[in-house]
């Protein structure tokens, strides 16, 4: 039908009383919305086998701290046990510079995390552990979680550094309801010392780490990963785990991320009355 809007085809369909006519033209257009939504969730886990990049948002959230500038923790947006840590002079690439550096007041676990809703793009971080990191002492880094990294039901992405017996590599899982999943090992045996972490996880959600001795240029790559699993994030951070002879040894330096948020979708709608439709994403 030329020059008619859908909203006027809606109309049409529903020759009764005005008021009614509306809830029903509302609900239409809701059912059509939530329709559509259901098509891009639907696109959005079937991208990758697709081939097609999905349409994520434009906003780039960029996130830098070098611990060179401000005080701890001052105005910086971690949160957890910010007490457990403090900025400490080091070197961890060779620079003379500031550090974190893990300052916990006995055997345990730490956790450090921001707020971050990005679930796409790139995340590196530089650590130094002066010992071999195993399954008593060691540290996660969540690039993405839907909760504080300590929490037993966390669902969401972790690097785990430190594990038993002697092929000790740097891996990353995927957490479901807190039950850890491999998905893909960096080549490069880890032993005490610094080094540089990055991992990236692209619009069709492949994700790839990149491990490297800091002061080094070859990275050492693991295989391509594909996992869409989860999709939305409220967190990233890290969690320590020390025995007491390790409470005060890791330092941390140049964490970064540069992270797009996933689309949005309607999740449900209510018709309130003639006039009003709420929309939920």
């Amino acid at each position: 039908i030329p020059h008619m809007s859908l909203t006027s085809m809606l109309w049409n369909c529903f020759p009764v009383e005005s008021a009614l006519r509306w809830r029903r033209l509302l609900a239409a257009l809701a059912g059509l919305i939530v329709c559509v939504a259901g098509l891009q969730v639907n696109g959005l886990a079937q991208g990758h086998e697709a081939g097609k990049e999905q349409a994520f948002a434009d906003t780039l959230l960029t996130y830098m701290e070098d611990f060179e500038q401000r005080p701890w923790p001052g105005d910086l947006d971690w949160i957890g046990e910010v007490s457990h840590f403090r900025i400490d002079s080091g070197a961890i690439a060779g620079v003379p510079g500031r550090v974190l550096r893990l300052n916990a007041p006995d055997a345990g676990h730490s956790i450090l995390y921001r707020r971050q809703e990005g679930i796409v793009g790139v995340w590196s971080f530089r650590i130094r552990q002066p010992f071999t990191p195993s399954a008593s002492n060691r540290a996660w880094f969540f690039p993405l979680c839907d909760a504080p990294p300590d929490d037993p039901a966390l669902n969401g992405y972790a690097i785990r550094l430190g594990e038993s017996g002697s092929d000790k590599r740097i891996r990353l899982y995927r957490f479901d309801a807190g039950v850890s999943r491999l998905l893909t090992t960096a080549p490069l045996e880890l032993t005490e010392g610094a080094y540089d972490v990055r991992l990236t996880r692209d619009t069709l959600f492949a994700w790839r780490l990149k491990v490297r001795p800091s002061g080094q240029e070859q990275w050492a790559v693991s295989p391509e990963k594909v996992d869409s699993t989860h999709r939305t994030s409220r967190f990233s951070g890290f969690y320590f785990q020390y025995t007491a002879t390790r409470r005060d040894l890791s330092e941390l330096d140049d964490v970064f991320s540069e992270t797009r948020p996933g689309p949005f979708f309607a999740a449900n709608h209510h018709v309130v009355n003639q006039n009003e439709l709420h929309v939920g994403f």
